[in-house]
């Protein structure tokens, strides 16, 4: 993965049941490297791992969970 040195940049991931763990150790291992970078999941909100990313502290919120198609129109690196 090659991130650049712009700040606020947005990876996502679509998809949770498999990548719940990926999608965990991303954005704990990019806070402390690389704060600005937000790791955002991707989902159709209605869906079960919709609620399942809100329990393991995904929000809307705070800007790191949102719609499949939205999430992967903001971003910068899938």
């Amino acid at each position: 993965m090659m991130l650049s040195k712009e700040s606020n940049q947005m990876e996502s991931l679509v998809g949770f049941l498999r990548g719940q763990a990926q999608a965990q150790y991303l954005s704990d291992s990019l806070a402390e490297a690389k704060p600005d970078i937000i790791v955002k999941i991707g989902l159709r909100k209605d869906s079960h791992s919709f609620a399942e990313a809100r329990a393991a502290g995904f929000t809307e919120e705070n800007g790191n969970l949102g719609d499949t198609w939205e999430t992967i129109a903001g971003s910068d690196l899938m």
